[in-house]
């Protein structure tokens, strides 16, 4: 059962991963832009 249920759960977590890492490195590629649009 626990072996059954721990599949689901890693998939999800390596998925959530590789998302995670996306939305972080649009992120930290955003984020200058932001500070000198506030600056200028």
């Amino acid at each position: 059962m626990q072996g059954v249920s721990l599949a689901p759960i890693l998939s999800l977590f390596s998925q959530n991963c590789l998302l995670t890492s996306l939305v972080f490195v649009i992120y930290l590629g955003t984020f200058p832009v932001r500070t000198f649009q506030k600056k200028g």
